[in-house]
């Protein structure tokens, strides 16, 4: 069984475009015939200028105008699936008991946005210091939360520290590795199980 054609608006400007090249094509052969012949060609010019280029200049245009649609619908749909994804994440790891930090990587796009955006996602206690000897610490307590499990869920991963070098980027991401191994480890050395237990340290990009 053949498939339905599709009988969409954009599907006839598609076809009406692919008419109008041929007759591009058909009235540039006539042209070059009648100049090869001597003829007079002056209804050639009047085609061209008052009905052929109108007319694919406005269906361009429609084209044009249902691309720029479809790309907006596009992004949408990305982005809700995005939303879906992040709150089937957030369900998930919330029915288990973790603790859900959500850091959105457009906020961060310097170390010292990092810093700050990261006490707030997991509620540094006010003396925290916002630099990263203050971070190192409170992150590997996090003592005042009431879940012993943790989800980092890093969103538009692909901006985090937009402006910073590329290096600085792979420190940063390496230094949320290191907390995740280090909760994993615990203890990492001795006595460090006296003031905080091993626990789950799970990081989302996105």
């Amino acid at each position: 069984m053949k498939p339905p054609k599709d009988r969409s608006f954009p599907a006839h400007i598609h076809t009406l475009l692919r008419v109008l090249l041929c007759e591009w094509v058909y009235t540039f052969l006539i042209y070059y015939m009648e100049l090869a012949e001597k003829i007079n060609s002056g209804w050639i010019f009047y085609t061209l200028c008052f009905f052929l280029a109108p007319i694919t200049v406005i269906i361009l245009l429609i084209k044009l105008i249902f691309w720029v649609k479809n790309k907006k619908t596009l992004q949408n749909s990305e982005a809700i699936n995005k939303s879906d994804s992040m709150m089937s994440i957030i369900n998930e790891y919330s029915d288990k008991g973790y603790y859900i930090a959500l850091l959105d990587a457009v906020n961060c796009p310097t170390l010292n946005s990092f810093v700050i955006q990261i006490g707030v996602a997991f509620r540094f206690p006010s003396y925290y210091g916002k630099n990263m000897n203050a971070l190192d610490e409170c992150i590997n307590d996090l003592d005042w939360l009431e879940e012993k499990n943790y989800v980092l869920v890093v969103s538009h991963s692909k901006l985090f520290l937009a402006k910073e070098t590329k290096k600085l980027r792979e420190e940063m991401w390496q230094l949320l590795e290191k907390v995740r191994f280090e909760w994993a480890s615990v203890p990492n050395y001795d006595g460090e199980d006296m003031y905080r237990e091993k626990a789950d340290f799970v990081i989302i990009r996105q």
